[in-house]
């Protein structure tokens, strides 16, 4: 992911010195899942790690700094291995300043684990900005913003990303900010993203006038979402709504809501909202969870996690009104929309992610400390994955593929920062062509470098106004980025 110019400049300085502690906390966290072409399944969480640094800035003053590491690993359940598949976690700068980097939304537009539509983020004190890359491609930059969202509608192969404004999505009333209450579309066919250079920039074409929340994998077209602070549904990819219901939510409460994915129930009707209130309890309590259901001619909403602590969900997705739920270290079941729950099992530790596997008796459980797979008709789980102990070397953070991602800042004047990883030690070559295949910049001429992230500048002050590309050529392939030099 991307740093600061000015930030990557500072490295070749001089760095802070550093003095690392034993890890102080570590845990799992945020189960997610995905089945291939071929059934097998794909999970997806996060491991959390925080190590106590004491830094030495450059006027000498110590200071004690949490080293935070948060990826989310790749398990593949048909070899029984994992492997890191976003890196996220803060960078300690010179200064002893904080720079974070974590991947905020991630969605699978086939059905093969690589088919990612991943949505980044970089923060530091006083900058930050989001992107958005398609299978390790980048695509596009939010100059600021916390996107809500992804969703796929298949039938039009266009990803829907909700609002890139965290919590003023439904609050915003001057005209300046009426597109924060919006979504856009993406289509990986579109080729004239690159001329785009935040959201203000789209087209009225690419625009959904509300914040939607879900699309219906049942029925062609279906949405869901928020506008005004209503929950509407549009039956024509986003193009118009009606109301479900009216302010199910207060108004003033809204305001501070940050909506995850939206699951639709097996009877391809009924829907769940998923609330992350974490904004609004401390310490973090879980998820809310909502089902909207038709009643005869109306539509109600009904809380399902309401008396539960630690709320973690996974919906089944081929018996309508089936879920699971925790609640702290208790796995229970619901059959009928939540009238009845049954306690299923305990477990050691509290539970931190659910997924169920579609069309099957398994359900996979993350908990604190390890991930288990369950069968849920015999109740027997085996343990797939258990958290390193404190006193293990924390895992080499080698990315899983070579990547080179888009510069920052873009566009630029007079210089740009480059990123690129590596998943094994490589011969690199790094060069910059102008529109016409002229080649006016080489960065890296066949150098060996070492597995993990690297960056390099470039400055182009002795070079003109427009469009340039960078090519990386390194284990064999060859990938190549747009950026844009504007004086």
């Amino acid at each position: 992911m991307n740093k600061l110019f000015c930030i990557s400049l500072l490295i070749f300085c001089s760095m802070p010195a550093l003095a690392q502690d034993n890890i102080s906390e570590a845990y799992f966290h945020e189960l997610r899942g995905m089945e291939d072409s071929s059934g097998v399944t794909h999970l997806f969480y996060r491991m959390f790690t925080s190590q106590d640094v004491s830094c030495t800035d450059m006027d000498g003053y110590t200071s004690n700094i949490g080293k935070e590491r948060n990826h989310i690993y790749h398990f593949d359940t048909s070899i029984l291995e994992d492997s890191v598949e976003f890196m996220a976690g803060n960078s300690i700068s010179p200064g002893c300043s904080i720079e974070w980097n974590d991947t905020e939304r991630f969605i699978f537009t086939d059905n093969h684990p690589d088919s990612t539509f991943v949505i980044r983020s970089t923060l530091g004190g006083l900058y930050g900005w989001y992107y958005f890359s398609v299978n390790g491609e980048h695509q596009f930059t939010f100059n600021v913003g916390n996107p809500l969202g992804i969703s796929f509608d298949k039938a039009l192969d266009q990803l829907i990303i909700t609002t890139p404004f965290g919590f003023i999505v439904t609050k915003a009333k001057n005209n300046d900010e009426d597109l924060l209450r919006k979504s856009f579309r993406y289509s990986r066919e579109d080729t004239e993203w690159h001329t785009y250079s935040d959201i203000f920039d789209l087209p009225d074409s690419l625009i959904i006038d509300f914040t939607v929340t879900g699309v219906n994998p049942y029925k062609t077209g279906h949405y869901v979402g928020i506008k005004d602070s209503n929950l509407v549904l549009s039956t024509d990819h986003g193009n118009t709504t009606k109301i479900l219901v009216k302010h199910p939510w207060d108004e003033d409460e809204i305001y501070f809501e940050r909506f995850e994915p939206t699951y639709f129930d097996a009877d391809s009707n009924s829907f769940y909202i998923t609330i992350d209130n974490s904004s609004r309890h401390f310490p973090f309590n879980g998820k809310e969870i909502f089902l909207v259901k038709q009643e005869t001619d109306d539509w109600d909403t009904k809380e399902l996690s309401e008396g539960y602590q630690s709320f973690r969900f996974a919906l089944d997705t081929h018996k309508s009104g089936t879920y699971y739920f925790s609640s702290n270290d208790s796995l229970l079941q619901s059959t009928d929309f939540g009238e009845t729950t049954s306690l299923i099992t305990t477990f050691s530790n509290k539970i931190t992610g659910l997924y169920k596997k579609p069309n099957s008796d398994i359900l996979y459980i993350l908990t604190r400390e390890e991930l288990l797979e369950m069968n849920t008709q015999t109740k027997e789980s085996t343990s797939l994955k258990k958290l390193p102990v404190s006193n293990e070397p924390e895992p080499a953070e080698i990315p899983n593929k070579i990547t080179l991602e888009q510069n920052y800042p873009n566009p630029f004047n007079p210089s740009t920062v480059i990123s690129y990883q590596l998943n094994s030690n490589q011969l690199v070559r790094l060069e910059v062509f102008d529109v016409t295949g002229r080649k006016v910049g080489v960065l890296l001429d066949g150098e060996r470098k070492s597995p993990g992230r690297h960056q390099v500048t470039f400055n182009g002050s002795g070079l003109s106004s427009g469009l340039y590309f960078y090519r990386m050529e390194a284990g064999g392939q060859t990938i190549t980025q747009k950026m844009l030099l504007v004086k």
